[in-house]
């Protein structure tokens, strides 16, 4: 475009060709000195041949009433269809309400603001686009727009510290304005702007570089290079701003800049909640990828690890955050999860925020579809289960808050078949108690027994409630709000005793004995002594050499009478599978043509009445279900064990 096509403006009826984008600058930009008012102008676009190709009329504001005062307007464009900014200085309304009128503009005197006692006439074009008064009050107001002259920033009043030179005051409003680029920032700086000096805008004290992320121009990077190159101090002081600012409007570019290690930002990034405030931020209004943001992450962990596992103002740390709100990949948040562990430890997936709720439970009560499934595995995958019955601080485990939200209204019934319990399941799974959630089994089998005999509830209008009202019911002492979440549990609870729990053993049992069945094929393999030599290893020596290195299955049930029956039963029969197939063969343990399969567990000895696992798996499920007034559906013959494994569904 620089080479096709030529900016003009037209103000004040003078015609004023604009200067032409730069190395440093990606836009047409002029600067005029224009009296207070409306003024109304016009861009011309003309081609190489002069001819007019484009015209823009524009009408803005001036925003002053002092008449002794006049304003450099700067202009810039990029797109023959729009203008992008302009920007307007004029002194702070604070100081003329802080002196008469007339002393007011005895003060501001053309020699004061334009280094002469002769401003330049009113509509003429200033030779330097980036020309700014030589001498600057200690107090401008800036005035910024962009597309087609819509505000970009309530004007801003800028106050500069005290002693600060017109060189460093030209700095600071060049850089709120937007339109100083990193050649005229070094120029400044190498003529002595002093970068120690700040301002205070937006109702904070900020450096030069946190006014740069606050008032961002298109040279802003650069900008910021230079002055971080110079040695200017990221903050004034006190709170830190530049940083988290970048991170709350999401100056990605900016950010990149100030988190390199060569510019030791340590300082400005622990203890400002940086990664919680990364995390808050609306999906859509973050702009970042997740591969982005998960390098985001990483980059504020190597500059400040503290920042990990800061608490913000509600109590939680980002692992907190991060599970209730994942990234927006599985992949990038298991990841994410992994980072976390790999710099903060294990225990990490353990800590409790200020509600005492933990990683685990934020993901479970706020999450669905495969960011929940990657968050919980991955926090599973680093001992998560280990709290799982640990009530938060209000005396709930995590299985009654999510049987509160499968019971949605907690006054009013659901129809448990159209609801899905995989969660809840899934939890179960992974040993959690129902009595841990209040659901003990004398209270269980109230419930069932309410079932059977439903009491007579309450069902009246506020004018006539005799009728339905049960006069023998304590309405009081029946904690109503426990109700439903309690058989929504014992509803999951059942679908765990007759459909996940026995096949989960069974699944176990397998898993266990894979090993076992290929380190057959190694022992029983004849070892050679000599050329002519070969033995083979005893059987009870394969036998002892498998038995360690097949592992005891452990099976997570949260109920201790269960967990006991079953994991003894499932590691008793690992044991003898293990014997079974060193000794005799995979064929003795599943069975086959003329081999029964094998029944390990003789019961009180007698070796004619003989169970096998799931016989054994079966009857720990019905002592259960009738401990919890359960209905029993787990099917089993018991002469038959594969009759079991064929008719067992998957939760």
């Amino acid at each position: 475009m620089a080479n096709q096509f030529r900016w003009w403006l037209v103000v004040g009826g003078k015609t004023h060709r604009m200067a032409p984008p730069s190395p440093t600058c990606d836009g047409w930009r002029v600067c005029v000195p224009i009296p207070p008012g409306r003024h109304p102008y016009q861009y011309v676009v003309t081609d190489s041949n002069g001819l007019t190709v484009k015209r823009m009329r524009v009408k803005r504001a001036v925003p002053s009433r002092h008449s002794a005062a006049l304003l450099i307007v700067f202009d810039t464009s990029t797109e023959i269809n729009w203008c992008r900014n302009w920007a307007a200085v004029t002194p702070s309304e604070q100081i003329s309400n802080q002196r008469a009128q007339g002393e007011f503009e005895r003060a501001f005197t053309p020699s004061l603001f334009f280094g002469s006692n002769q401003p330049p006439p009113a509509f003429t074009v200033l030779p330097d686009p980036d020309a700014l008064p030589a001498w600057l009050h200690d107090t401008a107001v800036i005035h910024t727009h962009e597309v087609g002259g819509w505000p970009c920033h309530p004007p801003t009043s800028v106050d500069f510290d005290g002693g600060a030179c017109h060189l460093t005051k030209q700095l600071a409003i060049g850089i709120a304005c937007g339109t100083i680029d990193e050649a005229g920032a070094q120029r400044l700086i190498d003529r002595g702007a002093d970068l120690n000096k700040g301002v205070k805008a937006h109702e904070r004290h900020l450096s030069l570089i946190g006014l740069v992320v606050y008032h961002t121009g298109s040279a802003a990077g650069k900008v910021l290079r230079v002055l971080l190159e110079a040695g200017a101090p990221i903050d004034m002081g006190g709170a830190a701003e530049a940083i988290p600012f970048a991170v709350r409007v999401g100056r990605w570019p900016l950010l990149e800049i100030l988190l390199q290690p060569q510019y030791s930002c340590s300082a400005h990034v622990a203890g400002t909640s940086l990664l919680s405030q990364l995390q808050e931020r609306e999906e859509d209004e973050k702009g970042l990828s997740p591969d982005d943001h998960l390098r985001l992450v990483k980059k504020i962990g190597e500059v400040a690890p503290s920042v990990l596992t800061e608490v913000d103002r509600d109590g939680m740390q980002p692992i907190h955050r991060y599970c209730q709100d994942p990234l927006a990949t599985a992949k990038s948040q298991k990841w994410l999860i992994e980072y976390f562990v790999k710099v903060c430890g294990r225990a990490v997936v353990n800590t409790p925020d200020g509600e005492g709720m933990r990683p685990l439970w934020h993901a479970s009560l706020n999450l669905t579809g495969a960011r929940r499934k990657a968050t919980i595995e991955g926090l599973y995958r680093y001992g998560a289960a280990e709290h799982i019955n640990t009530p938060r601080n209000d005396g709930r485990t995590l299985l009654y808050h999510l049987a509160v939200l499968a019971s949605e209204v907690t006054w009013r019934p659901v129809d448990k078949k159209d609801k899905d319990v995989s969660h809840l399941v899934e939890l179960l799974s992974h040993g959690a108690s129902v009595t841990a959630a209040g659901v003990t089994p004398e209270r269980a089998i109230a419930l069932a027994e309410e079932k059977r005999q439903p009491r007579r509830r309450r069902r009246c209008d506020d004018y006539d409630c005799d009728s339905d009202y049960d006069s023998d019911y304590d309405y009081d002492s029946d904690d109503e709000e426990d109700h439903y979440p309690a058989k929504w549990i014992l509803h999951v609870y059942g679908t765990y005793l007759n459909r996940t729990m026995p096949r989960r053993s069974i699944r176990a049992i397998n898993t266990a004995l894979r090993p076992s069945r290929s380190i057959t094929a190694s022992l029983t393999r004849p070892i050679p002594i000599s050329e002519t030599t070969h033995i083979t290893l005893p059987s009870e020596i394969q036998t002892t050499i498998a038995a360690y290195l097949t592992p005891a299955p452990s099976i997570p049930i949260g109920e201790a009478p269960l967990s006991t029956r079953i994991n003894q039963a499932v590691e008793q029969y690992v044991r003898a599978a293990t014997r079974s197939i060193i000794q005799d063969g995979n064929v003795h343990v599943v069975g086959g043509p003329g081999q029964p399969q094998l029944r390990p567990f003789a019961m009180g000895g007698a070796a004619d009445r003989r169970m096998g696992i799931c016989e054994v798996i079966f009857r720990a499920v019905r002592i259960e279900t009738q401990r919890f007034g359960i209905k029993l559906t787990l099917k089993h013959g018991t002469a038959d064990d594969l009759e079991v494994l064929n008719n067992m569904t998957v939760a």
